[in-house]
């Protein structure tokens, strides 16, 4: 009684006013926080007894279902025998297994003796810092856990060793309160029974490494074929830094090392002094640490995993700072022991799919819950793609400088994935473990269709409008090339996709809206892996930019699906080993049908009709047999130096698509020769051709609104009368986007042709010319605003620079210019010039001589007052020879005779002078077939071939021969069989 007085008048002394005692049935209305009284207080008292309240209910809640749970959880004092574990098995598409999770393990427990202390302290360096003083749960991490999940903070778990230990060996991995409450009692029992070292033993034992590697010893073998006794501060931090992400980081995976996942350019390259200076999008983060060396000399350290464990050991003091220093640099170029995998064809898919799996489910549920999985491998496919890319690419490495090749196919109406060859193997082994078809790298030109198709999507009319493929300053000022050097100057957009040119599609960048509206487009169809936030410039459109295979496919699969994306999956079915069914997508009959429109059926048709094109592609390997109906692209992506670093083709039917890359693993540079169509496309090819063997033929379907119309090609309108003829096609074109003006890009002047200018009476004949000339106005839409003008002026120069030989090879028609008449006279056109004095007289023969058939000399006397430039020798009207002043040399000439020519055949030898301004002076002679200076008479050629006919009717045969000797025309001379007798046809 009096601790209950002594306690009221505290409350009363504390909280001020009088203090009665209330009734029992007063007190049963009254709420907790009424009793508290909260609104005569202070808010600090308020804040103060609220946290009490809350505090005190919450241990409340736990101590009372920590009793009830303790009451119903195993037992953890025999925490080493308890396996708790099933295996997961993982089939192809006709239930053949591919995969047993455990099926391979091969457990071994070792003793805490034989475990260095180094290993133990990396792992608790990194897992659990704070392992050796906690009672099995670390509160602060908890709390900051707690609060991650609410969204404040930085997302993270709050698992300590005891609990991973307790997580993996008594209880099931599912991701639920209850279960880490569970957790968290079992933490505690576990912790009474046995010490740290004893604790921590266990885990080592049993932690997985990834793989089939769980376990400490496992571990050692496997990685580093090692005891558990030989490992040193190395091999202790890599084992440490594997349990968080055993997939991610494994020392056989695609992220061995860190990545830097752009190629700067020197200035680029000049701001960065280490790794804090990239941003997070431009490097990744993997196992080991890895120095690349940058466009401008200068080296750049990627630090791994590993090399985070080392610094926290130094910072906890388990190691010195020498010590840490050592072992970075030891890691970085760590080689790791030859493991041979226990699959053979389809290990990368194998593990890919248990990536999916971990990250959907958690890796603890995958690798000890027993799950059933059924995956969409053909594995028929399968192993026809491994042989075809380990054949194929057996020889690449001496051919090519490339030891790698990698394939992946897909049913794009179901997003099935039915192949996956991450690398090539040699002798049955993988040259490396890297999984291609997940890894970033760069795409080159397979990026150009999508490009385009936003190009499409964004104002361009046809396939058939002209673009030039001229020499081109890009906006930073830096030139720009094609892959072969060379430019083709106005082509179709058809041509230009096909041909895969370099600068249309850098104009193309512009079309299609630039970096922003091209990531926003491509992130539609499935490509997520780029960053908004750097600046890729215009060469994101020929692939300078990395992407994983698996996000290229899924993005070219929208083409074939008509605009419809469908998501890449490999995972038909998963159930639990009690039967619950956690996925089924076996029924994907209508998924096409009801899948999102990403792009409209319009655009994707226009790649389809590009890319399937089979007059504008490389070669025969782009083709199926059949004449099945297949879409190709090729790329080639490039280094700095211009070697060739990453080969690649994509291609694809309506059923099966299929992407193959060539190249080498880490990056390397390829031999120059390396193309795309050299070394992927016969990957491709043979492969599709096995793969697609028994597939219907489907063409890629025409949507009603595509619709097909004639047009000028240089202008995209309706020809007109002034249009030539050749420089017209007919093409598909945009819904809309259909030609309706008339062509006025043509038009007719006479000029001189020199130099395009007016001409007067005074212009020498030989270069006054009607020329059709077309206005090179290339749309505005191919050029960033503002620099119009500097594009036409590109097209001009280039178009200029041609020779004759160049001009004709574009096939423009006859007489077109590029360009515009000069509006004032021709220079050359002066009457000065034309009176000048031009003579030129043939000195060693007359009219009437006769020549012998031969070499006939032909002496000239010539002389011009501006100069000659050349003359020409002519028999009949054709040139025999041609003297160049620049040359130099004698003015005389010889023409040729023909011995086919009969005696008496009359012919006109004439020779022309052109003087420095193109003005002309000419002479000539008739002469004949034949000997003297009298040519012979047709009663003289009769007699000489056997007698004569004084007929009527041989008279009239007679003046016919000599009409054709006077004409020029040779007469068919026939002797029957008639001794004495000639037959005249």
């Amino acid at each position: 009684m009096g601790r209950r007085k002594k306690r009221n008048n505290k409350i009363r002394s504390n909280f001020g006013g009088s203090y009665k005692k209330p009734s029992r049935s007063s007190r049963r209305k009254k709420s907790f926080i009424e009793i508290l009284e909260l609104h005569t207080r202070t808010l600090r008292e308020r804040i103060i007894l609220s946290a009490f309240a809350i505090g005190t209910i919450g241990v409340a809640v736990i101590v009372f279902f920590a009793v009830i749970f303790s009451l119903t959880l195993p037992d953890v004092s025999d925490a080493e025998n308890i396996t708790g574990t099933e295996s997961t098995v993982i089939y192809d598409r006709d239930g053949k297994v591919l995969h047993t999770v455990y099926a391979e393990e091969d457990r071994e427990v070792v003793k805490s003796e034989n475990i260095p202390d180094v290993v133990k302290l990396a792992t608790v360096a990194i897992e659990d810092d704070k392992f050796y003083s906690h009672n099995g749960f670390d509160v602060p991490a908890l709390v900051k856990a707690v609060l991650s999940e609410v969204g404040i903070g930085k997302r993270r778990g709050g698992s300590t060793i005891t609990q991973q230990f307790i997580k993996n060996a008594v209880l099931s991995s599912q991701r639920t309160y209850t279960r880490k409450l569970q957790e968290l009692v079992l933490a505690v029992q576990l912790e009474k029974h046995y010490n740290k070292d004893q604790i921590i033993t266990m885990y080592l034992n049993r932690v997985p490494y990834g793989g089939t590697a769980y376990g400490i010893q496992k571990a050692s073998n496997i990685f580093f074929n090692k005891e558990t006794t030989e490992l040193g501060t190395v091999e202790a931090a890599i084992l440490a830094s594997l349990p968080n992400a055993p997939t991610f980081y494994s020392p056989y995976g695609d992220n061995k090392h860190s990545s830097l996942n752009v190629e700067f350019t020197p200035e680029e390259a000049e701001k960065i002094d280490d790794a804090g200076d990239l941003e997070d999008s431009e490097y990744t983060i993997g196992l080991l640490g890895k120095e690349f060396t940058l466009a401008d000399g200068s080296t750049l350290y990627i630090p791994g995993r590993v090399d985070s464990v080392l610094v926290r050991m130094e910072n906890l003091n388990f190691i010195t700072e020498e010590e840490k220093d050592e072992a970075v640099a030891q890691a970085m170029n760590y080689e790791f022991h030859e493991y041979t995998p226990p699959l053979k064809d389809s290990y990368h898919f194998v593990m890919y799919v248990k990536g999916l799996l971990e990250e959907k489910y958690g890796k603890d549920l995958v690798e000890n819950g027993g799950l059933k999985v059924t995956t969409t491998l053909n594995s028929g496919l399968q192993s026809t793609a491994q042989n075809i890319v380990n054949e194929r690419s057996a020889t690449y490495e001496s051919r090519f400088s490339a030891n790698n090749a990698s394939l992946l196919t897909v049913d794009p109406t179901t997003g099935e994935v039915l192949a996956m060859v991450g690398n090539s193997q040699k002798d049955g082994v993988l040259t490396d473990y890297n999984n291609i078809t997940t890894s970033p790298k760069q795409v080159g030109s397979t990026m150009k269709p999508l490009v385009y198709s936003a190009g499409f999507a964004n104002g361009l009319p046809s396939p058939g409008s002209t673009i030039f493929d001229v020499p081109m300053k890009a906006v930073g000022g830096k030139f720009r090339n094609n892959f072969d050097g060379k430019f083709m100057g106005p082509i179709s957009i058809r041509t230009a996709l096909a041909q895969s040119r370099n600068i249309p599609a850098l104009k193309m960048y512009t079309v299609a809206g630039g970096q922003e509206q091209i990531i926003e487009y491509v992130e539609k169809m499935g490509i997520t892996s780029l960053d908004p936030d750097y600046d890729y410039g215009d060469s994101l459109a020929l692939g300078s930019a990395s992407i994983p295979m698996i996000e290229l496919v899924q993005a070219y699969s929208v083409f074939p699906n008509e605009g419809k994306l469908v998501e890449i999956n490999p995972i038909l079915k998963v159930e639990t080993s009690s039967g619950e069914v956690l996925e089924d997508n076996t029924e994907r009959n209508n998924l096409l049908a009801n899948a999102e429109e990403v792009i409209t059926p319009e655009e994707a048709f226009m790649i389809n009709n590009i890319l399937s094109d089979q007059s504008v592609n490389f070669g025969d390997l782009q083709a199926l047999p059949g004449n099945r109906p297949v879409a190709t692209k090729t790329g080639t992506s490039t280094k700095s130096n211009g070697n060739p670093s990453d080969l690649w083709t994509v291609g694809y039917t309506k059923q099966k698509l299929t992407a193959v890359w060539v190249g080498n693993t880490n990056g390397d540079e390829i031999a120059a020769n390396g193309t795309g169509y050299g070394a992927a496309m016969p990957i491709w090819n043979s492969f599709m051709v096995e793969a697609t063997k028994d597939d219907s033929v489907v063409g890629f379907e025409k949507p009603a609104t595509i619709q097909s119309y004639r047009f000028s090609k240089l202008s995209g309108d309706l020809p007109s009368s002034s249009t030539p003829a050749n420089m017209t096609a007919e093409d598909f074109f945009m819904p809309n986007a259909e030609p309706t003006t008339v062509d006025s890009s043509y038009f007719k002047a006479t000029v001189d042709v020199r130099n395009n200018k007016s001409t007067n009476q005074y212009c020498p004949t030989l270069y006054v010319k009607e020329v059709t000339f077309w206005k090179h106005t290339e749309s505005e839409k191919y050029s960033p605003e503002g620099i119009q003008s500097q594009r036409h002026n590109e097209i001009l120069a280039w178009f200029n620079g041609l020779d004759e030989a160049g001009r004709n090879e574009l096939n423009l028609g006859e007489n077109v210019v590029i360009g515009f008449p000069i509006d004032e006279l021709s220079d050359n056109c002066k009457r000065s010039l034309y009176e000048r004095s031009r003579s030129i007289e043939i000195t060693n023969l007359s009219d009437g001589d006769g020549v012998p058939t031969g070499a006939q000399p032909v002496e000239v006397s010539a002389s011009a007052a501006s100069g000659i430039e050349k003359i020409e020798y002519y028999l009949n009207d054709s040139v025999q020879y041609t003297y160049q002043e620049s040359v130099g040399g004698s003015y005389n000439g010889n023409v040729r005779i023909s011995p086919a020519f009969p005696e008496g055949r009359e012919l006109t030898i004439r020779v022309v002078l052109y003087d420095k301004y193109g003005y002309v002076e000419e002479d000539s002679i008739q002469v004949y077939v034949g000997e003297g200076k009298n040519k012979p008479s047709l009663s003289d050629f009769l007699d000489t071939t056997g007698g004569g006919n004084n007929s009527e009717d041989s008279n009239d045969e007679d003046q016919q021969v000599s009409d054709d000797i006077t004409s020029g025309v040779d007469p068919i001379i026939d002797f029957d069989q008639s001794p004495g007798s000639i037959v005249i046809e």
